[in-house]
């Protein structure tokens, strides 16, 4: 094989990056994707693989900590790197992390949950008055005669 890529990879095996995916190249796929997990010999293996490459990488579409969780001794992979949710998390070195959610998300799933927190609190919102459906306050009928 004449792939200048895996030539360089091996003249210098301390600069590469190995990616490899969670579900379907670690672990198999099985009919619940609970029931995944990977080969107990591959943390071994990838450790191995570990100290003599720059980085090892998981991306995954489950959370970063689940494929920690379904791959025990993954943990202790050198320099392994675990991206979740299609890297949106990352985990690295025992601490997972990801970007803060985009501007007004906090704000709306905040007024999206208000409806259930006040039938919680008897139909009262926040300030102890009755909530209305879907959280807006609605109009009160007014007296015949009195426009």
């Amino acid at each position: 094989m004449n792939n200048p890529a895996i030539h360089a990879m091996v003249r210098d095996p301390g600069g590469a990056v190995i990616g490899l995916d969670f579900d379907g190249t670690l672990a198999p796929i099985v009919p619940d994707p609970d029931d995944a997990r990977i080969h107990p010999a591959a943390p071994g293996v990838l450790a191995e693989l570990g100290s003599l490459v720059k980085a090892v990488v998981i991306v995954t579409g489950r959370p970063a900590a689940t494929a920690i969780k379904y791959g025990p001794g993954l943990e202790k992979v050198p320099g392994l790197v675990v991206l979740g949710h299609y890297g949106f998390e990352r985990w690295e070195g025992g601490r997972a992390s990801a970007p803060p959610p985009p501007p007004g998300v906090l704000h709306a799933e905040a007024r999206a949950a208000a409806p259930a927190a006040a039938a919680r609190r008897g139909g009262r919102d926040d300030r102890g008055q009755a909530a209305g459906r879907g959280g807006a306050h609605q109009a009160r009928p007014r007296p015949p005669g009195n426009p």
